[in-house]
C-alpha cells in the first residue's frame, strides 16, 4: 500500500495551479518510493519491497493561458526491469483554473492511474536457503517453490486503479515561483496476487490527501516543479488497525513548446 500511494498519479506539470506556461509540454517526474525498514509476515520474513528509491514516469500534456485555463496530460511508465522488478503505469488527467488577479489562482484537478508492476516480493531464492531462520519454516517449501516458480522465480503481481480529485489554491511569489497549497480525496482498490500459494490479497479505501510544493519557470520554455504528498492510513490499510500516514516526495520537469 506504502508503495502503491508511491506510484499513484499527480501530474505536477499539467496541474495549471503550477504551470502557467501555455502550449504542449514533454518532460517526466519522479517521486520517492517509502523509506525505512521493509514489512515482515507473520512468520518474521521481511517481504522484498526495495527495489528502486524513486519511481519514475514520462509525462506530456498541453495547458492552456488566461483567467479560465484548462489542462490534459498523459503519463507512462514502461515495464524495464530494476532490480528484479518491473512495473507499468498509466494515467490520464485534466484539470481547471481560474486566475481572478495576477498573483493568485484557484484550481481543480483530477486524474485517473493503473499500475500493474510484477516483483519477488513475498519469495527469492535467497530467502528459500534460510527458511529455517523463520518461526514458520514450512512458510517456504522447496519442492512447493520448484513446482510453482521454476527455475525463473516466484513473481508476485502488484495491481492498482486510482482516481483521485485535488482543488487548492497557488500564488506567484519572485520571478518565476508558483507555491500551491491543495486538499484532495483518492479512491483506491489494489490487489496482490502471491504466486507461491495461488492466494490474493486486496483492499479498497477512499484516502483523504494533502498536497503542498513550488512550480518554477526559469525561462519560456522550461517547467520545474518539487512537492509532496501525503495521504490518510485508514484503519482498513494496516494490520494494526490504527490510522497512520502515507508520503512521497515528487519533482517533475518539461520542455513547453
Amino acid at each position: 500500500l506504502e508503495q502503491g500511494f508511491a506510484m499513484q498519479d499527480h501530474s505536477l506539470l499539467t496541474d495549471l495551479l503550477i504551470n502557467r506556461h501555455r502550449g504542449w509540454l514533454v518532460g517526466g517526474g519522479l517521486s520517492t518510493f517509502p523509506f525505512g525498514e521493509p514489512e515482515k509476515n507473520l512468520s518474521g520474513k521481511e517481504e522484498n519491497t526495495a527495489f528502486s528509491p524513486v519511481f519514475p514516469k514520462l509525462r506530456a500534456g498541453v495547458t492552456g493561458k488566461g483567467r479560465h485555463r484548462h489542462g490534459f496530460g498523459l503519463s507512462f511508465t514502461p515495464p524495464v526491469p530494476v532490480g528484479g522488478a518491473a512495473a507499468l503505469a498509466i494515467g490520464v488527467d485534466g484539470g481547471w483554473a481560474f486566475s481572478p488577479a495576477k498573483a493568485a489562482s484557484w484550481g481543480l484537478h483530477a486524474d485517473l492511474s493503473f499500475v500493474r508492476a510484477k516483483a519477488p516480493v513475498t519469495a527469492t531464492d535467497e530467502q528459500l536457503e534460510k527458511s529455517d531462520e523463520y518461526s514458520n519454516p514450512d512458510n517456504l517449501n522447496d519442492e512447493q517453490y520448484d513446482e510453482v516458480c521454476g527455475t525463473e522465480g516466484c513473481k508476485d503481481t502488484f495491481t492498482q486503479y486510482a482516481m483521485a480529485a485535488r482543488f487548492g489554491r497557488s500564488w506567484v511569489v519572485g520571478p518565476g515561483f508558483t507555491p500551491y497549497a491543495q486538499l484532495g480525496v483518492s479512491a483506491i482498490y489494489a490487489r496482490l496476487h502471491v504466486m507461491y500459494d495461488d492466494t490474493t490479497w486486496a483492499v479498497s479505501a477512499l484516502q483523504p490527501t494533502v498536497h503542498a510544493g513550488s512550480g518554477w519557470a526559469p525561462g519560456d520554455h522550461v517547467q520545474l516543479a518539487l512537492g509532496g504528498s501525503a495521504g490518510l492510513q485508514m484503519r482498513n490499510q494496516q494490520r494494526d488497525g490504527e490510522l497512520g500516514v502515507f508520503w512521497r516526495l515528487e519533482g517533475a520537469a518539461a520542455y513547453v513548446f
